[in-house]
């Protein structure tokens, strides 16, 4: 082995003065001012990005500022704002059915009303028809003699020709009845 291979390398140089200690210095400096420089660079950039977003948005007065939050939260609360979203939306269909089914009792009261006074009618006219139409007619007086009132016995006048298969002006010619009354007592026994 060589001697020179055995010899440890010699210490760096410690003197300012040197050349090697001068360059290294430059460039440690050089390198602290190109960073300095970029990071000047990045701030402007972003300091004028905010500048430029803030020129874009309309000015507002601080309550309206507050307004807009408030609702920016009451739009993005999540859970709580949807259960009161869907709670308004049930209390609405709530008060929809309520105003249809009272619809619906006024309606119904007033068909039982419509019934009634037809039944009063048909309970009023005489049974003194005579030709084609005096079987029927017979038939409820008869029915009427065994305690049976005129009304059910013309109700089941009226199921059996449609059970025959007569239209309801069919049966309301045969019985000289009127045919919204026919339709009517085979819409109830539908119903």
């Amino acid at each position: 082995m060589r001697q020179s291979e055995l010899q440890p390398d010699p210490a760096p140089p410690t003197d300012p003065a040197s050349p090697a200690v001068r360059g290294d210095v430059w460039l440690a400096s050089l390198l602290m001012a190109a960073a300095g420089v970029i990071l000047v660079i990045v701030t402007l950039r972003k300091t004028k990005q905010r500048a430029m977003q803030r020129a874009a948005e309309p000015e507002y007065t601080p309550q309206e500022r507050l307004a807009a939050i408030r609702e920016r939260a009451d739009s993005e609360s999540g859970i709580e704002g949807r259960a009161a979203r869907a709670a308004d939306q049930i209390r609405e269909l709530t008060a929809v059915l309520d105003t249809r089914i009272e619809t619906l009792d006024v309606l119904i009261g007033q068909a039982d009303d419509r019934l009634a006074r037809l039944e009063r009618s048909m309970r009023s006219q005489s049974p003194s028809d005579t030709g084609a139409h005096a079987g029927p007619r017979l038939q409820t007086a008869a029915a009427s003699e065994h305690g049976e009132s005129t009304i059910g016995s013309a109700k089941r006048e009226i199921y059996a020709l449609a059970d025959q298969g007569l239209s309801p002006s069919e049966i309301a010619q045969r019985l000289n009845q009127h045919t919204g009354k026919v339709e009517l007592i085979l819409a109830l026994r539908r119903a």
